[in-house]
């Protein structure tokens, strides 16, 4: 199922009506005035344009409340640190953003408002001191879109160099209602390009979400042309949107309807971690029970994404109590010894580079359909410095042979082929929510139709290869399934 017209947004519960509206606007409130002009700026708009197509958890500011459908509401928010442009200019314009309408400035928790705006399509813009613009076209107001209006808009500051862009929007149910705590996230299309998705939120219980400073370049600096969106949740079939264009400077309005799953998965293998079984652990891995462990190297070495609240905990188990980590419980990281003498903010310097597998039971891939997929839920905390595949701090996923375990095949890597956008990165973290944002539990899967009929062994490696920037969270996991449906069926609708 694809995504339904982008138009569809939700957004803040606001009640100030104190617009500075264009004189336009005031006249089209008295609807005995307005279809003279909404006729003219139809005219306008058909032969300027063309005819057109169509958890809960951000740690963002406070959560989104529905508006009316005659409203815009959003946030400003810094692309980088999330915080909250503070009295940040925001433009209304007409679709074609030539005719300016009315303007507005963000509270100081970065909150705008528009209220009573006529039926039809509209564009905002943000113009803030050491801000670059960014613009947001296709926002439908009224009849257009009866659910109301959400814009996150996430400029970057002038400085950035990079080249970025923003996506927000909502996800419904079958009954319209907002679906939480879903998971969306971004990739380049196709996903090779950037090894995957390398950036992903949750929306929170409005169903709204925005990624902010999506990188427009791969790891070689050569441009993306176009992007793909998952939206997933347990118990729902998964959706994409593909061919997702996105341009410097602007923020794509995409939204989504979820259907609730058969559920017909047909188990081969399971894995939750919460009883005893012989899974083969070495290096820092180790099986992970849910109580208080803080890594040790923040705030000295290492920093927090600004959207993560946790402290530096290790996170709970993706269900039950019990995961996979690759990190130990004394320190709450993988830097190991700690080299002597290192700076603040370092990243956490190893006195040796440190790698571990993981090694499951063995597994007969005895698939009635002849498909066979591998999927599992992800947690990680990363350095940020060079984390693509030729990079650092490798998450391998490798098929093992049964029965000689030196003897292993690589399947897929979860580091990212795609460049952060600011310098100094020493103490930042790459993150299962992407660069410089909170860790979340991500869905992964991988085909291993190839091996169905063979017993395999399921791997997880991970390698830091280098010394440096090594005081993160590591690797968790949890919840591993091999099943016996193909990847079409599990992703494709």
């Amino acid at each position: 199922m694809s995504a339904f017209p982008e138009v569809l947004i939700l957004g803040f519960g606001m009640n100030d009506k104190s617009n500075n509206y264009h004189p336009q606007m005031k006249q089209i409130k008295n609807k005995n005035s307005i279809l003279p002009l909404m006729m003219a700026l139809s005219v306008l708009i058909f032969f300027s344009t063309g005819c057109k197509k169509d958890e809960l958890d951000h740690s963002y500011p406070a959560e989104i409340t529905p508006s009316n459908s005659s409203d815009i509401n959003g946030l400003l928010i810094n692309a980088i640190t999330l915080k909250p442009i503070s009295r940040g200019l925001v433009i209304l314009s007409d679709e074609t953003g030539t005719i300016v309408l009315g303007e507005k400035r963000a509270d100081p928790n970065g909150k705008f408002f528009f209220s009573d705006v006529p039926d039809g399509v509209y564009s905002l813009k943000v113009q803030q001191n050491g801000y670059q613009t960014m613009i947001a076209n296709g926002i439908s107001v009224g009849e257009f879109n009866p659910l109301g209006n959400f814009v996150g808009l996430c400029p970057v500051e002038s400085t950035i160099i990079k080249p970025i862009a923003a996506v927000s929007g909502i996800v419904l149910g079958q009954n319209s209602l907002p679906v939480g705590s879903a998971t969306v996230a971004i990739s380049a299309d196709p996903e090779n390009l950037t090894n995957g998705y390398f950036t992903s939120v949750l929306t929170d219980g409005n169903g709204q979400f925005y990624i902010p400073a999506i990188p427009l370049t791969s790891i070689d600096n050569s441009t993306i042309t176009a992007f793909k969106i998952r939206v997933m949740k347990d118990t729902y079939d998964p959706v994409y949107e593909t061919e997702v264009f996105l341009a410097k400077n602007q923020l794509k309005i995409t939204n989504f309807t979820l259907e609730h799953s058969s559920g017909n998965e047909k188990i081969i293998f399971e894995e939750k971690f919460d009883s005893l079984t012989p899974w083969i652990y070495t290096g820092f891995w180790h099986r992970h029970e849910n109580v208080s462990v803080v890594n040790k190297a923040f705030p000295q070495y290492v920093k927090l994404a600004p959207n993560d609240n946790s402290g530096g905990s290790a996170p709970d188990a993706c269900s039950g109590k019990y995961s996979a980590w690759y990190g130990e419980e004394s320190t709450g990281n993988y830097m190991g010894v700690p080299a002597s003498g290192q700076a603040g903010l370092s990243g956490g310097t190893s006195a040796t580079a440190n790698a571990g597998l993981l090694i499951s039971p063995p597994i007969l891939v005895s698939s009635t359909t002849g498909y066979a997929t591998l999927s599992f839920w992800t947690w990680f905390e990363i350095e940020s410095n060079n984390p693509g595949s030729n990079g650092h701090d490798l998450m391998d996923i490798l098929i093992v042979d049964a029965n000689d375990t030196t003897q292993q095949a690589l399947v897929g890597r979860l580091n990212p082929y795609i460049d952060p956008i600011l310098d100094n990165r020493d103490a930042i973290p790459f993150t299962s929510g992407g660069f410089n944002q909170r860790p979340l539990w991500k869905y992964q899967a991988f085909d291993l139709t190839g091996f169905v009929g063979k017993t395999i062994r399921l791997g997880f490696r991970f390698e830091t290869v280098d010394i440096y920037s090594n005081g993160f969270r590591g690797w968790f996991l949890d919840d591993i399934k091999v099943t016996g449906n193909s990847m079409g069926t599990l992703f494709h609708r």
